[in-house]
């Protein structure tokens, strides 16, 4: 339980430093800020110890190279705190610099037979980590810095003997820790990435959804709009009969005009919860436009629609049987019932014909009909 908890603390710990400074970059430079935290903490971690196998060396003869070390860790430490107050690919390019020029040291000082010019083959990975596209220019120069150097090593004898007197158990033991580094680092770039690319994936669908949603949700009432019911209308007509609705409100711009339209927008959406209330699961309610509301029944006969869209006229004025400011609240509709397969336009007109009908001949009434 306690190994647990201790795992369970260094990865909420890992996660508030890696994500130090997202607050204050664009999502353009996420992945980037991420990336380049993530590299300061795992080569922080990696080389302190480092800097004491290096100036330990030996019994600590020459001390140099574990200093430098020191210091090329504080660079890194330094710019995790300042990726905090926002993302800056200059201190990112100052810290792969940095570990360029200390790896080239140590290979100087104690040959490439130690193996630190490794450290220089997963510089042009970070160099695609830590930086985003617009930043090519630099990410071009840090891979070529990075090239530089490790072609040298190679080329120029100097670096085949070290400074100082070194074992070759030392030698090889280095080059091996060396190798296990670059491989750590490397795993480390790709599973940040493969992380990053399933994050950024799952927001993405996480948006997409949401704009699916809001394409097809009126924002005001939360009903469908003209645009999410249509497929409701086609897969009514193709199951078989079914009745369409037209409701408009009854002279509701006297609501508006007393109350307001802040007013307004509150009746409208208590107005479409009765509604969804009433028709319950035997159909869908849309907002048409302004005040009316399409509701589709599929499968019901004339007399089921005309019933259904009755008790919600009912239901609606008891809702607000209180008069607002003298205009209470009621509803004319239109119900049209069609036989599968009926011309969706054809339908709507008549249906629509009937809301007019309910209007002329009163208001706060249902008219029904089947289709001519």
């Amino acid at each position: 339980m306690g190994s647990v908890g201790v795992l369970s603390r260094f990865r909420r710990a890992w996660s508030t430093l890696s994500m130090r400074g997202l607050d204050a970059s664009d999502r353009s430079e996420s992945r980037a800020v991420m990336g380049a935290n993530n590299f300061y903490i795992l080569t922080a971690l990696a080389n302190l110890p480092w800097a004491v196998v290096v100036m330990a060396h030996n019994g600590g003869d020459f001390i140099l190279p574990g200093v430098t070390h020191l210091a090329m860790v504080t660079v890194w430490v330094i710019a995790l705190v300042v990726n905090k107050r926002g993302y800056t690919p200059w201190m990112s390019a100052a810290s792969i610099v940095a570990a360029i020029a200390q790896y080239t040291f140590l290979t100087d000082v104690f040959s490439r037979a130690a193996g630190f010019q490794f450290a220089l083959f997963g510089m042009p990975a970070l160099a695609f980590a830590m930086f985003v596209r617009r930043h090519g220019r630099v990410r071009a120069a840090v891979i070529v810095l990075a090239a530089i150097p490790a072609v040298w090593i190679y080329l120029d004898g100097a670096f085949a003997h070290p400074w100082v007197t070194v074992s070759d158990t030392w030698l090889d033991w280095s080059a091996a820790m060396m190798v296990v580094s670059v491989m750590i680092l490397l795993m480390s770039q790709a599973a940040f990435a493969d992380y990053y690319f399933n994050r950024e994936r799952k927001h993405n669908s996480a948006l997409l959804a949401e704009a699916r949603v809001a394409a097809h949700t009126d924002a005001l009432t939360h009903l469908l709009n003209r645009r999410g019911v249509a497929p409701r209308l086609i897969e009514a007509a193709e199951a078989g009969q079914y009745c369409v609705a037209l409701a408009d409100l009854d002279r509701f711009k006297r609501v508006n005009d007393v109350l307001g339209h802040g007013a307004g927008d509150v009746v409208l959406a208590s107005v479409a919860a009765t509604l969804e209330d009433s028709v319950g699961s035997k159909g869908s309610v849309a907002r048409w436009g302004g005040e009316e509301f399409l509701i589709v029944l599929p499968g019901l006969s004339l007399v089921d629609g005309e019933a259904t869209l009755e008790r919600a006229r009912l239901d609606l004025e008891a809702r607000f049987r209180e008069d607002l400011g003298g205009s209470s609240v009621t509803m004319s509709v239109g119900v049209i019932a069609a036989p599968q397969d009926a011309a969706r336009d054809e339908v709507l007109r008549q249906v629509d014909a009937k809301l007019y009908e309910a209007k002329a001949s009163g208001r706060n009434m249902v008219v029904a009909g089947a289709l001519a």
